[in-house]
C-alpha cells in the first residue's frame, strides 16, 4: 500500500523528531475503502467529502 510505504519513509527523515505530528494521506476523486483507511489513522478525502 503506497500509504504504508510513506509512513515507513518518513522514518528515515531526521528533522524535528522530538516534536512532530505526523498525517499521512490521499486525495482522489473516488477512494473505495476510505473509512477502513480513516480507522487506521490515514487522511483521506475524495469528491464525495467536498
Amino acid at each position: 500500500m503506497v500509504l504504508g510505504e510513506l509512513s515507513e519513509k518518513s522514518r528515515h527523515v531526521d528533522w524535528n523528531n522530538a516534536a512532530r505530528t505526523e498525517y499521512f494521506g490521499i486525495i482522489g476523486k473516488r477512494i473505495e475503502g476510505k473509512d477502513e483507511l480513516r480507522e487506521k489513522g490515514f487522511v483521506v478525502m475524495d469528491l464525495d467529502d467536498f
